[in-house]
């Protein structure tokens, strides 16, 4: 049987809040096309194994969630200064 290398990233990135594990990757398309990011999620689970999510960003949408993500912690500072402040 015929092993596959698997791609290395190109740039990469490790967060650890609050006891879960983010990998934050970028890759070069195989097919020669724009390069991705990878977000994977890793965290334990009930049994103790890894539970393992992952999300695939193209450029463009690395941009609108950048955006996006802008927004929410906007609002989310916004909240919490408003009920620190009650």
């Amino acid at each position: 049987m015929e092993t596959v290398e698997r791609p290395r990233p190109v740039f990469s990135k490790t967060l650890r809040p609050e006891g879960r594990l983010y990998f934050l990757d970028v890759y070069k398309a195989r097919n020669g096309g724009l390069p991705y990011l990878s977000i994977c999620e890793n965290r334990r689970d009930r049994e103790g194994g890894f539970h393992r999510v992952r999300l695939f960003l193209s450029p463009l949408a690395v941009s609108e969630m950048r955006e996006a993500l802008g927004e929410v912690d906007e609002f989310l500072r916004t909240v919490y200064t408003e009920q620190a402040q009650a």
